[in-house]
């Protein structure tokens, strides 16, 4: 969750005092002095000085304007210190705006108040201010329906999109929380974005091979990052009669420094890997052409990185197999054949294969995830 800048804020404060020799100008030299010092200390992070040469102009101050503007500065210092209810006071007492009190009420920490006054203050920042304080409070469903107002009036900004996916989540709303990530996804496709829909469903109950699937878009998206992601995708790759993969994501764990060659697990599988893949290339020119045949052809491929001639293959196995009943490499092929389309460069055809994956397949979900995926990448 987002919080307001205690620079921004100081900033905001500062603006409306006075500079330079404007102090002397409008005040007695016993004041206007002492509270361009403070200024100047303050700005320099000498905050005891500046707190004292705000005492040395309270005391000398004898009209009202001098006062309001000794009070100016105190608020200014304090904020400053972070000391945010003092400064909310010094405003308060001379009667500053919701927008000036709201967000130092929020700094505070006092969120009643924060609230109150940031519905007084409306628009954009004020709504932020309130929906902020009821997340701080732990009223995360009302804070939803505030950050859902303002992508309903601004649009989808990520700003509004991250703080409602962070209410949905306190909220244990899990569908809306996921929902919501999707669409920052599409407003902002960075590497955290997805980890958040792949590791849920990572965590799913998924079989062998749509699970692979689902690690290759971990992959994709620059989320396998632990040595046992690595391993993990690895030995399904190894399962799944695709050890050309398993074999490039192992030396890829090496290559980054997350797997170590000298490691025994690591180099028993970068050893079966090496051998099985051996012999998948060998017989490869005796694959008969049928779904199976081409399937394994296109496992091989994809693992020798040619990915075009893959999805070739893939949707042959799927051709072949789409009018049979109970097939079993059908939704794999598509799976498979929009992969091997988007390393291709063939967006397009990879969403078709991706649209293609039957509903009630246990490919539905990453099919989607997959889909998403080639439609940000190719905006």
């Amino acid at each position: 969750m987002k919080t307001i800048c205690t620079l921004a804020l100081a900033t905001a404060l500062s603006l409306s005092i006075p500079a330079g020799g404007a102090f002397a100008q409008a005040l007695s030299r016993d004041v206007g002095v002492p509270l361009q010092e403070a200024q100047s200390l303050a700005s320099r992070g000498q905050l005891s000085a500046a707190a004292a040469k705000v005492r040395a102009a309270r005391s000398a101050a004898d009209t009202s304007a001098e006062r309001r503007k000794v009070t100016e500065m105190s608020a200014y210092v304090n904020t400053a210190a972070r000391n945010y209810s003092a400064a909310a006071s010094d405003l308060a007492s001379i009667g500053a705006p919701a927008s000036r009190l709201a967000p130092l009420y929020y700094q505070a920490e006092n969120y009643d108040k924060a609230i109150e006054l940031g519905r007084q203050m409306g628009g954009t920042n004020g709504l932020k201010i309130v929906a902020q304080s009821y997340i701080k409070t732990g009223n995360s469903a009302e804070a939803a329906k505030i950050y859902q107002d303002l992508i309903d009036q601004n649009g989808p900004q990520v700003e509004y999109l991250e703080n409602l996916a962070s209410a949905q989540f306190k909220m244990d709303d899990k569908q809306a929380y996921l929902q919501t990530i999707e669409r920052l996804i599409r407003a902002d496709p960075q590497p955290m974005r997805w980890r958040a829909l792949l590791n849920n469903l990572k965590g799913e109950s998924l079989t062998r091979d749509s699970k692979l699937a689902l690690y290759k878009l971990l992959a994709e998206t620059d989320n396998i990052t632990r040595p046992e992601d690595y391993v993990e995708f690895a030995k399904f790759a190894t399962v799944a009669q695709e050890p050309g993969v398993a074999r490039n994501v192992v030396q890829a764990g090496i290559e980054g420094g997350e797997l170590s060659d000298e490691d025994p697990q690591v180099r028993s599988l970068l050893n079966a890997a090496d051998k099985r893949h051996a012999q998948v290339v060998a017989e490869f020119p005796t694959l008969k052409r049928g779904p199976e045949g081409y399937f394994r052809a296109a496992n091989a491929l994809f693992g020798e990185g040619d990915y075009r001639a893959a999805a070739v293959a893939y949707w042959r196995s799927y051709k072949m197999q789409k009018d049979i009943a109970s097939s079993p490499y059908s939704n794999q092929a598509l799976i498979g054949a929009g992969i091997s389309a988007l390393r291709a460069g063939d967006p397009a055809m990879a969403r078709k294969a991706f649209a293609l994956v039957e509903d009630n397949s246990a490919f539905r979900e990453v099919a989607a995830l997959w889909s998403l995926y080639a439609e940000t990448t190719a905006s």
